[in-house]
């Protein structure tokens, strides 16, 4: 006896058009970040705005309480001591929170601290964490743990706490996450 087959329903025009379009909308948001991110990377620090001491809790706050808004992933948390002060650009400092954020969600994170006191802002996660041999390339150009990154993500985060006059470093353990440390000067 034959096996018996179901037709499948053929969708209708407007839900096949709505289910075509989201995809394509998606594809150009995908593509329009990669673009920015060029850009972004292309464009010389002469051109920015000299830093200013701004309140790193504050501006750390508002990317955690995104985070929080979102109500799955990772767990964001953030630890501000008294001393949260730093010379640098508040909305790059957002920018670099949000990519610090997402590689530790696509890491695999279940818990990320972001953690504010006496000149410094680490985003600390418990996710995979980084092969020891792949940290000194991180902030080259092209290099992604992903196949969806554009791998100018940390390139452009270094690049702006560089413009600020502070330093990143990044210590990790594969299998028990990675610590992202600025340090602002």
């Amino acid at each position: 006896m034959l096996p018996r087959v179901r037709p499948q329903a053929v969708p209708t025009f407007p839900a096949a058009l709505d289910a075509t379009s989201e995809r394509i909308l998606g594809e150009i948001a995908r593509l329009d970040t990669i673009a920015r991110a060029f850009s972004r990377f292309g464009l010389p620090a002469a051109e920015a705005p000299a830093p200013e001491v701004i309140d790193l809790a504050a501006a750390a706050g508002e990317v955690v309480q995104l985070y929080g808004l979102a109500g799955e992933g990772a767990v964001v948390r953030l630890e501000a001591g008294h001393e949260s002060r730093g010379r640098a650009r508040a909305a790059e400092v957002k920018e670099v929170l949000v990519n610090l954020l997402e590689n530790a969600r696509n890491a695999g994170a279940r818990e990320i601290v972001v953690r504010v006191a006496d000149g410094r802002l680490e985003v600390q996660d418990d996710g995979q964490g980084i092969p020891a041999d792949q940290i000194p390339g991180l902030f080259e150009p092209k290099f992604s743990t992903t196949s969806s990154g554009s791998g100018l993500g940390l390139p452009i985060v270094k690049r702006l706490v560089e413009g600020w006059g502070a330093t990143i470093e990044v210590e990790s353990v594969e299998r028990r996450g990675t610590r992202v440390r600025i340090t602002f000067g």
